[in-house]
């Protein structure tokens, strides 16, 4: 072919159905040209759907404090709230039971292949299940509305404990919701015949599921934060936080009946684990302006921190909620073996800060130890891909010129830092180089004014 498809989508098609047409005309069908499609749109009524989800919530909270007056070994100066919030969730999604075609079920002959070898699958069933399977194909879409509602209570506390003036304790807990990416919820189910190792197992379907729950977090959070000068603190975090419900791949039969005949289906898509997950760890951080020292120089100051995280215990996501049909292919890999998504386990920020009534300037240097980019890479064998450890040097530097404009320059990326990507090849987590990625280093000139 020497046309352009981007530019002449028609004569494209007319010449992919010109060679269909030599072929027998089994072959690709433009999606406008299919015989089921709502008329003035390219798509049939399984492809089509509208979701609604509703929300309503109302929230109780109680503030405290003793009075007191923090002195240490005396009194401990305590405030803090208390309070629950109450979230009404509904979800109704209009959807479609789409099933194939006896074409697609089977379309050639059972008659023994010339020169030996296999039967089809479907040439291996009896008679009576083999007319069973192509009633039940009839191409047809059945419109069908599927709901689902839940409430969740969602508690808080959070306690600030004065022990001197320049020291305190905080305590938080609380509990919360995550819900699932809309497009998770889809009630499509495309049903296709189903075949495993030549051996026709009925009929399997990659779909939403309306009925998902949120995911559910219980966090606690305790740190001690020293304010050692009017400028300087130093502060160490703790955290933890339970997951429930986390929302990963899923494989359940549904009975689904059609032109009299009735099968359980085998649908692949978005379900809630089982299983509990838990993220953990703590944040070491400092930050001080250097005001004690003389003239100029008390302008300089830094920013510091790192985090320490630990994630663990569940099967994650391996799914894509932009996708007509958002089950995914499977990957081999136990993907809860591996961190949860985005999350590293090592991360360190440095800043080097200087102020004056007429120079702002920042050079910030941001690091990260190797995380889970995706679960589940676009192309076979659908494997997970981590970012590799990677670090990027970034600066800003401006002068005012007045109390109304100002002009600089920022920087990004100054060591031209590539990042690398790396597949996960098997369940002992070994890695090979996946991909390399360079952003460039950036200049952007800024004129700024506030009137």
């Amino acid at each position: 072919y020497a046309g352009n498809p981007a530019r002449s989508y028609a004569e494209t098609t007319a010449f992919v159905q010109s060679m269909n047409a030599i072929w027998g005309g089994n072959g690709w069908v433009p999606l406008a040209a299919r015989s089921n499609v709502v008329p003035g749109t390219p798509f049939t009524p399984g492809e089509i759907n509208s979701t609604n989800e509703q929300t309503a919530a109302a929230y109780l909270m109680v503030k405290f404090n003793n009075g007191a007056e923090p002195v240490w070994g005396q009194s401990v100066a305590i405030t803090g709230n208390l309070g629950v919030r109450y979230v009404e969730t509904k979800i109704s999604a209009e959807g479609a039971l789409s099933f194939p075609t006896a074409n697609q079920v089977f379309s050639g002959t059972c008659a023994a292949p010339v020169g030996g070898g296999e039967l089809p699958a479907f040439c291996k069933l009896t008679p009576e299940q083999q007319a069973a399977a192509l009633a039940f194909a009839t191409g047809a879409s059945i419109p069908e509305t599927a709901e689902h509602s839940y409430g969740n209570w969602l508690p808080s506390l959070n306690v600030k404990f004065g022990l001197t003036p320049e020291f305190l304790m905080r305590f938080g807990y609380s509990e919360a919701i995550r819900r699932s990416d809309l497009g998770l919820t889809r009630d499509q189910v495309p049903i296709l015949p189903r075949v495993v190792d030549n051996d026709f197992l009925g009929f399997e379907a990659q779909a939403g599921n309306t009925f998902l729950d949120p995911i559910k977090s219980r966090q606690f959070d305790l740190s001690g934060e020293w304010y050692f000068a009017p400028t300087g603190s130093l502060t160490l975090s703790l955290f933890h936080k339970t997951l429930e419900d986390v929302i990963t791949n899923g494989f359940y039969e549904r009975s689904v009946t059609n032109n009299g005949q009735t099968f359980d289906v085998y649908v692949r898509g978005p379900m809630n684990s089982s299983d509990e997950g838990t993220v953990q760890g703590l944040e070491l951080a400092y930050q001080q302006f250097y005001d004690f020292l003389p003239g100029w120089l008390s302008g300089f100051g830094i920013q510091a921190n790192y985090t320490y995280i630990d994630s663990s215990g569940v099967p994650q996501e391996n799914l894509d909620a932009g996708k007509a049909n958002p089950g995914g292919s499977e990957t081999a890999i136990d993907t809860s073996q591996l961190s949860l998504e985005g999350l590293s386990q090592h991360n360190a920020n440095f800043t080097a800060i200087y102020e004056n009534a007429k120079i702002s300037a920042r050079l910030a240097y941001s690091w990260r130890s190797e995380f889970l980019l995706t679960t589940r890479d676009e192309i076979v064998p659908f494997s997970p891909i981590m970012s590799d450890a990677t670090g990027q040097l970034d600066g800003s530097l401006f002068y005012s010129i007045n109390d109304r404009i100002k002009v600089g320059v920022q920087a990004v990326n100054l060591t031209n830092e590539t990042t690398k990507t790396l597949q996960v090849l098997d369940n002992s987590l070994q890695e090979a180089p996946r991909s390399w990625f360079r952003n460039d280093r950036r200049f952007s000139f800024v004129v700024r004014g506030t009137f």
